[in-house]
C-alpha cells in the first residue's frame, strides 16, 4: 500500500511539489522603471546626435533641466536640446538627421515638417532651462545635438526633472500610466507572502519526504517576496520624490540574489539533483559552471541599465 502523510502519498508528493514550483517560476519576473530626476555628466563627447532619456506625460506635465559645467574648445550656437515626441515621424526625423553627412537637425529645428514633432528647444549654454508644461498627453524624449562634433567635443552636466501634476496638483515623478505601480507591487507582495507561508509550512510539515531543492526553493520564494516588497517601495519613493534614495540597492541587492537563486534551481531541477540523485554529474557541473556566472552579468547589466540614462557614455 503507499503510506499517506498529512494528504500527500509517496508517489504523487514529488509530483505536486514539481507542479508547484513550476508555477512560481513562471511568475519570477522583472519590471524595469526610472527616476525622473535624474543626472547626466558629458565630457569631451563627439555624439552628434544622441537621446538622454524618455518621459510619458499627461496634459499639463512639466519638463525642465538645468545645464552646468559646459565645455567647449570653440562657442557654437549649433550645439543644444531637443523636446521631440516619441512617435514613428519623430523617429524617422531622427534616422534623417543621424549621420554626419546628413544636414543637422539643429538647424532644421524649425522647419514645417519638424516643428510638428519638437516640442521645445534650448540652446547649450549654463543655466536653467524651461520648465516647459505639455499642452497633450503622450511619450516625449530629450535629445542632445551637436552640429560639428567631430571638430568640437562637448562637455555638461545636465539636471533632467519631469513629472504629472495629478488632480489634486501633486507632483508625480512616474511616467504616465505607472503612478499606481507602488499599490500594485505592494498587493503582490502580500500575495507572495500568502505563497512563502503555504509553501514552507508544506515543506516544513513533510520534512520525511523533502529534499535539498524544496528548501532552495523557499529561499527563492522569500527573496521573491523582499524583491517585489522593495520595488513597491522604490515606486513610492520615485513618485513622491523622483529619485528612489538608497532603497534603489536595496531592491537590487535582492533582486540579484533570486535571479542567480532561480537559475541556480532551474538548473539543478534539470539535472535531476535532490529529487532523483544525490549528486550532480561532470556535465552537470560544467553546465551549472557556465550558466551561473552568465546570469551574474546578465543582473549587472540589468542594474547598470537601469541606474544610468539613456544617453550615457558607453
Amino acid at each position: 500500500y503507499q503510506r499517506r502523510v498529512r494528504g500527500f502519498s509517496r508517489t504523487e508528493m514529488p509530483a505536486k511539489r514539481m507542479i508547484g514550483l513550476c508555477l512560481m517560476l513562471l511568475s519570477l519576473s522583472l519590471v524595469p522603471t526610472s527616476a525622473k530626476i535624474a543626472k547626466l555628466s558629458v565630457d569631451q563627447d563627439s555624439r552628434r546626435l544622441f537621446a538622454i532619456e524618455s518621459f510619458s506625460f499627461y496634459a499639463g506635465g512639466v519638463h525642465q533641466m538645468e545645464v552646468s559645467n559646459v565645455g567647449l574648445k570653440k562657442p557654437t550656437e549649433n550645439a543644444g536640446f531637443l523636446l521631440m515626441r516619441q512617435n514613428q515621424a519623430a523617429l524617422d526625423v531622427i534616422d534623417e538627421s543621424s549621420s554626419d553627412s546628413s544636414a543637422c537637425l539643429w538647424k532644421l529645428r524649425d522647419a514645417p515638417h519638424n516643428k510638428e514633432q519638437i516640442l521645445a528647444s534650448y540652446p547649450l549654454q549654463d543655466g536653467p532651462m524651461g520648465p516647459t508644461t505639455l499642452k497633450e498627453d503622450g511619450e516625449c524624449r530629450v535629445y542632445f545635438v551637436n552640429c560639428r562634433n567631430s571638430q568640437n567635443p562637448v562637455s555638461f552636466d545636465v539636471d533632467l526633472v519631469q513629472y504629472n501634476v495629478d488632480a489634486s496638483g501633486n507632483r508625480n515623478y512616474v511616467s504616465a500610466g505607472e503612478e499606481h505601480l507602488d499599490m500594485v507591487f505592494g498587493f503582490m507582495s502580500v500575495l507572495w507572502l500568502v505563497c512563502a507561508v503555504v509553501w514552507i509550512k508544506q515543506v516544513l510539515g513533510n520534512r520525511g519526504y523533502a529534499k535539498a531543492i524544496h528548501h532552495m526553493m523557499s529561499a527563492l520564494v522569500c527573496l521573491k517576496l523582499l524583491s517585489v516588497f522593495f520595488q513597491a517601495v522604490k515606486f513610492h519613493l520615485m513618485n513622491t520624490d523622483g529619485t528612489a534614495h538608497a532603497w534603489a540597492n536595496v531592491y537590487y541587492a535582492f533582486t540579484f540574489m533570486k535571479g542567480i537563486l532561480m537559475f541556480t534551481v532551474i538548473l539543478l531541477i534539470g539535472t535531476g539533483w535532490s529529487l532523483f540523485k544525490p549528486f550532480l554529474t561532470e556535465k552537470d557541473k560544467r553546465i551549472v559552471a557556465v550558466v551561473i556566472p552568465l546570469q551574474i552579468c546578465t543582473n549587472g547589466a540589468y542594474i547598470y541599465g537601469e541606474e544610468n540614462l539613456r544617453g550615457s557614455p558607453g
